[in-house]
């Protein structure tokens, strides 16, 4: 079953991946785009990193399905801040319309009740502070800070496998740019030999052509026949030619014998 990964890239834009697991004994995983297939037997992560540097996208984050990109834990973190802002504003905003209400009673009723309205204000404030509305929203602030605690820590770990992952490829590009580099070399080496050896060849049988030339030129080309003779089967004579003629070399004669007689 595939799934949907994502690449962020350095400008913020996200890059969608898919995912799925390959058949076969070896457990892989393949990552594709439109245009780019990779496969990876360590992991699915693996394999979305090999097609973002194949299209040549900058990894800022590679998200699993489900996870949030850092911008939007940022925005998060951001909305709950300015409510708990706005929180903090509407509870100040209460306690100064309570001493507004409090110093209106200290007004109508004299000195004396003043008084008395003063030294409870302590305990008015404590009752808003303490009141539901405020203690859920309290709870609510502290729990959201807590999961974006938790989601950073987890973002921090993913970053620092993430780092792990991208320097063992580095380490694997290397390695293969050495192998690579070496194998040209061989090559070179290879086809040097090579263009020696067709040169050396072309040199020589240029050689050979210019003295076949000067023997055919000079009457020294030597060539040999066999002649078997009538009446002796078990004999045979080998006749040097010079020159073109036998009878320049009849001295050349020899006679061969031949085990069982000439067939």
């Amino acid at each position: 079953m595939g799934e949907t990964w994502a690449v962020v890239d350095d400008e913020g834009t996200a890059h969608e991946v898919a995912v799925s697991e390959g058949r076969g004994s070896a457990r892989s995983w393949w990552a594709a785009t439109p245009d780019v297939a990779r496969r990876s037997h360590a992991s699915a992560r693996d394999a979305v990193v090999l097609v973002a540097q194949a299209c040549g996208w900058p990894i800022a984050e590679v998200l699993a399905p489900g996870q949030v990109a850092k911008a939007d834990v940022r925005e998060q973190g951001e909305t709950a801040a300015r409510r708990a802002y706005a929180a903090r504003d509407e509870v100040v905003a209460a306690l100064d319309e309570t001493r507004t209400l409090l110093d209106g009673v200290h007004a109508a009723l004299g000195p004396t009740c003043a008084d008395a309205a003063h030294e409870a204000l302590p305990g008015l404030v404590r009752e808003v502070v303490q009141c539901d509305e405020t203690r859920a929203e309290v709870a609510h602030l502290e729990a959201r800070r807590g999961a974006l605690l938790a989601e950073v820590d987890r973002l921090m770990a993913r970053d620092r496998d993430a780092c792990v992952v991208i320097e063992d490829l580095r380490k694997m590009l290397a390695s293969a740019n050495a192998d690579l580099a070496a194998a040209r070399e061989e090559c070179d080496r290879l086809w040097a030999r090579a263009d020696e050896a067709r040169a050396e060849g072309a040199r020589e049988m240029r050689e050979a052509a210019a003295k076949a030339a000067d023997d055919r030129a000079s009457g020294r080309g030597h060539t040999q026949a066999t002649l078997f003779a009538q009446g002796q089967p078990d004999m045979a004579f080998v006749v040097g030619i010079k020159g073109g003629e036998a009878t320049a070399v009849a001295d050349t004669i020899r006679a061969l014998p031949l085990p069982g007689g000439a067939q």
